[in-house]
C-alpha cells in the first residue's frame, strides 16, 4: 500500500470526482451521477444493511450539502484506491460528522465508485 500525498495526480482526480459526485447529488442530477459507479458498486450501511447505487445516491441526497476535509488516499494496487475524507454536516436539525470510506476502481481510464461505507442520516 502507498499512501498519496496532495501533488499526486491521482489524489487530485479522485478528489474532484468526489467533489464532483456529491455536487450532482445536491442538484439531483441522480441519473449522471450513477455514471460514476461501477456496475457491482456495493455500499455497506452502518446497520450492515447492503444496498444499491441508485439507494446509495438517494441517502446520500438526504444527507444534505457536506463539507469535506482531511482526504486521504492509499493506493492498494495500480488502479484500485480507498479514498476517506471526514464529511461535516453543520445545518439541518442534526449535525454530523462522519468519516466515510469508499473504494474506487480505475477501468478504461475512467475512475468509478465499487464500494463504499454507509454514512449516517
Amino acid at each position: 500500500m502507498t499512501a498519496l500525498n496532495w501533488g499526486n495526480r491521482c489524489f487530485e482526480e479522485l478528489e474532484a470526482r468526489e467533489r464532483f459526485l456529491l455536487r450532482l447529488v445536491r442538484e439531483d442530477a441522480l441519473e449522471e451521477a450513477l455514471a460514476l459507479f461501477h456496475p457491482s458498486f456495493e455500499e455497506v450501511e452502518a446497520t450492515g444493511m447492503r444496498i444499491c447505487a441508485d439507494q446509495a445516491l438517494r441517502r446520500l441526497r438526504a444527507l444534505g450539502p457536506v463539507e469535506l476535509t482531511d482526504l486521504r488516499v492509499v493506493q492498494y494496487a495500480e488502479n484500485v484506491v480507498r479514498l476517506s475524507y471526514l464529511a461535516i454536516r453543520s445545518s439541518g436539525s442534526s449535525p454530523l460528522a462522519v468519516v466515510p470510506t469508499c473504494i474506487w476502481v480505475r477501468e478504461k481510464g475512467k475512475w468509478l465508485r465499487i464500494f463504499s461505507q454507509g454514512f449516517l442520516t
